[in-house]
């Protein structure tokens, strides 16, 4: 249930944990539900996201969006990535940086920010944006919330099953 997808600068590794999902979507399950590590290790704070955020959660049970932990080990850099359309937003709310102010960031369109401690980040993730956690020995640790863009809502009504199903027809 821990694993990463994307590409890294040799030398980096990243880890995601997924909270919230039964589906066996991806190669790093090793056959188990890929939110098993999620419910073992994080109980509580699948709590306060279904508490706090709970079309996160809900989005992430269709397959919509994630909520997950995700670890930048020192060296790390994930290549650029778009999300595939316009309709949701991503949070990431900095869990774990490194004491370097500067070292651990994210990009989203030309504009660089640094990841705080108990600060969070919103970007629209169908911009291109990527990942560096430049430390030569601290993690960045992050929860990463994938949430219904406000201007999606007059489309889906809010509804995060509907935007499930017909997100394909956004940019």
């Amino acid at each position: 249930a821990i694993g990463g997808r994307g590409q890294k600068r040799p030398g980096g590794d990243w880890r995601e944990i997924q909270l919230f999902r039964h589906e066996e979507d991806d190669e790093f399950s090793g056959g188990e539900p890929p939110d098993a590590a999620g419910r073992q290790h994080f109980p509580e704070t699948r709590r306060l996201v279904e508490r706090v955020a709970p079309y996160a959660a809900s989005m992430a049970w269709v397959l919509a969006g994630d909520a997950k932990i995700k670890r930048l080990a020192p060296g790390t850099r994930l290549e650029a990535l778009r999300g595939p359309n316009n309709g949701r937003l991503t949070a990431h709310l900095a869990l774990e940086v490194p004491s370097e102010a500067a070292a651990a960031t994210v990009r989203v369109g030309a504009e660089r920010r640094p990841w705080r401690v108990g600060e969070v980040l919103l970007f629209d993730d169908s911009f291109g944006h990527d990942f560096v956690n430049g430390s030569e020995s601290e993690n960045c640790t992050v929860l990463e919330l994938h949430l219904l863009h406000p201007d999606s809502e007059p489309l889906f009504g809010g509804d995060w099953m509907r935007y499930s199903e017909e997100a394909g027809r956004l940019y």
